[in-house]
């Protein structure tokens, strides 16, 4: 029997849920260039929000983890320095304060080798049901002196090319439809990506670039813009969401966030996870985010727990085989792939951000593992073993 974990709303409401769905630390260690302008701590905060609802120091959340509700908004803190040896973080509402980074816990500390002791104050240590340590900030909102290695830099690799002008991903998404509306089968895969049929022959849509321009047009459009009638009538049933609007008010269908998750998922790293912070910093770079809090696309309604993949198969490479100093390799027809993949590991379950975020990264997972057992269409049998 399954068993599985609900993330309890307290928790979410206090906490970068990004740590838990994807699993630790996203970024470089401290020190090294991460994905942001720079790195030092408060870049581009600036004094307290007078405006409520007007996103506030923004830039700063671009270079760290930083403490988010459920969908992603970041929530203020300030800091009392009263007593100097222990400061104490004081959460405030959003139109004060200042966004809060998420410190490297004791164990991290340790997993990236960094020299010097741990040594955060005992008020740093953050009282929700998961372990969260704050980074002390001063009055002006900046990392507090000597503080700077406890913070986590946000590292997008390749959807880095959300920075790109936009007619990079217009044009990448006009090459995305061009072969849509070209396909005489539509259909997708395993990690839900597309797959058409053009002149008699197979392809999927695996370029980073045309995902992200798909994952783009979804989310802000709520459907695949320009579809031609012979393609929408080439959908599968289950796909014929994506010549629709989506959009129930400010919220997207489920349908349409798990196959924009899935376009995320193939535009990202493989063998990475990905975060709300990397999320929600990578729709502000789409223009998808609003310029208030208000503004942010809406995850609320989101759920996930994985069942999608439970049902998944794939024709994939298995191996190798060792016999007399050669490896064989072997085709399995029907591969489980939550069982490959995920195994008897707990399953998360959640609502929010942190659900799509969860989905993004188990997308992810499967597509790095697909791909590397994928089987080439001309391969030796046999590979010598050194």
């Amino acid at each position: 029997m399954k068993t599985g974990i609900k993330i309890g709303m307290a928790a979410l409401m206090l906490i970068s849920v990004g740590a838990l769905a994807a699993g630790g630390r996203s970024g470089n260690s401290p020190g090294q260039g991460g994905s942001g302008n720079g790195s030092g701590g408060g870049s581009g905060m600036g004094g307290g929000n007078s405006n409520p609802g007007t996103v506030k120091g923004d830039t700063f959340g671009d270079l760290y983890m930083i403490v988010r509700d459920p969908n992603g908004v970041p929530l203020h803190f300030t800091w009392d320095w009263t007593d100097a040896d222990n400061p104490a973080p004081e959460p405030k509402s959003a139109q004060a304060g200042f966004v809060q980074p998420i410190a490297l816990t004791p164990e991290q500390w340790e997993e990236e080798e960094i020299t010097g002791d741990w040594d955060l104050p005992d008020s740093c240590e953050w009282p929700t049901d998961s372990n969260i340590w704050l980074v002390p900030m001063n009055e002006e909102g900046e990392v507090a002196e000597n503080f700077e290695a406890y913070t986590q830099e946000v590292e997008l690799g390749r959807l880095n090319l959300a920075r790109a002008p936009v007619t990079v991903l217009d044009a990448a998404y006009q090459e995305a439809l061009n072969a849509i509306n070209s396909a005489t089968e539509i259909d997708s895969d395993v990690t839900d990506r597309l797959v058409l049929k053009i002149d008699d022959a197979y392809k999927t849509i695996d370029s980073p670039r045309e995902n992200l321009a798909l994952y783009k047009k979804l989310m802000g459009a709520g459907y695949l813009t320009d579809l031609s009638d012979a393609a929408k009538s080439r959908l599968p049933g289950h796909l014929t969401f994506l010549a629709t609007d989506n959009f129930e008010g400010k919220r997207l269908k489920k349908p349409a966030l798990d196959q924009a998750g899935a376009f995320l998922s193939a535009a990202g790293d493989k063998g990475t996870e990905v975060t709300i912070d990397e999320i929600v910093y990578l729709n502000t770079t789409l223009g998808l985010n609003g310029t208030s809090y208000e503004s942010y696309i809406d995850y609320m309604g989101y759920h996930y727990n994985r069942n999608g993949f439970d049902e998944a198969t794939a024709q994939l490479l298995a191996g190798p085989v060792v016999e007399e100093g050669v490896a064989w390799y072997y085709v399995e027809d029907e591969v489980d792939i939550s069982l490959k993949v995920f195994g008897n590991a707990t399953r998360i379950e959640g609502n929010g951000i942190g659900a799509f975020s969860a989905r993004v990264s188990d997308a992810l997972r499967v597509l790095t593992y697909v791909h590397d057992r994928g089987i080439p269409e001309v391969a030796d049998a046999t590979v010598p073993v050194p």
